[in-house]
């Protein structure tokens, strides 16, 4: 089985900056959490869990929704409200 959190870890080197940002993707929040303890600080992150994913979609479904609540819902997953 392939570490995760390592493989992740390495691929950041410490000598250079080769990333710009990071978006993860899990229904895992412990997971995302491990992953988000190695990524190296200054490096933009985004997450999206089930439960973000969830209010993006009905956002997008539902036309009389403006584009200013699905600012402040990608906010909040920038913002790490969404864990």
């Amino acid at each position: 089985m392939v570490d995760l959190v390592q493989s992740v870890a390495s691929s950041f080197p410490t000598d250079r900056k080769s990333f710009d940002s990071v978006i993860m993707i899990s229904n895992s929040v412990t997971k995302i959490r491990q992953i988000h303890e190695v990524i190296p600080s200054g490096i933009g992150t985004t997450i999206l869990t089930s439960k973000s994913r969830e209010e993006l979609k009905v956002m997008a479904e539902n036309p009389s929704i403006n584009m200013e609540a699905v600012e402040k819902i990608k906010q909040k997953i920038k913002d790490g409200e969404y864990p």
